[in-house]
């Protein structure tokens, strides 16, 4: 994934990726945490 996209992610938000939705946690140690998505919508 791109730096720059992660960068603007903001904790809830969603996203595509691979196929799956996902929802973003945070940003520690040069690792984005996420989690999966109730839902698509995003």
């Amino acid at each position: 994934m791109e730096e720059s996209f992660i960068a603007r992610l903001k904790p809830g938000d969603r996203f595509t990726f691979s196929g799956k939705p996902l929802e973003f946690v945070r940003v520690r140690d040069m690792k984005a945490w996420v989690r999966k998505a109730p839902s698509t919508k995003g």
